[in-house]
């Protein structure tokens, strides 16, 4: 069975069916989500049968249907003397400039 080759989060079971979050960069500052849906009625043949673009990571699944629950998120980079550092960093080195993370729900 062929898989992603990102690491799968999220594992949640339904039926015969398995589904898993995983996601994959687009660029330094950027990923696309996905849920992809394996089937494990043949037990000795599982294989995965659809692979979704998702808003985020699956996070919960609504019991009988395959509608779900996703999260993302993000950072919001402020200056040095941003509230969520207390001060920290410095302009010149963006290594030590402040990063918040935030996350939504969809």
């Amino acid at each position: 069975m062929a898989l992603a080759s990102e690491p799968y989060v999220n594992l949640m079971a339904q039926g015969d069916s398995v589904f898993a979050s995983h996601c994959r960069e687009l660029s330094a500052d950027r990923v696309k989500f996905y849920v992809d849906r394996i089937e494990l009625s043949g037990r000795d043949a599982p294989r995965v049968a659809s692979t979704v673009n998702t808003p985020g990571a699956l996070l919960q699944l609504e019991p009988g249907t395959q509608r779900g629950l996703t999260y993302a998120w993000h950072f919001e980079v402020e200056g040095p003397a941003g509230p969520a550092c207390g001060g920290q960093g410095t302009p010149s080195n963006p290594f030590t400039r402040c990063a918040e993370l935030r996350e939504t729900l969809h």
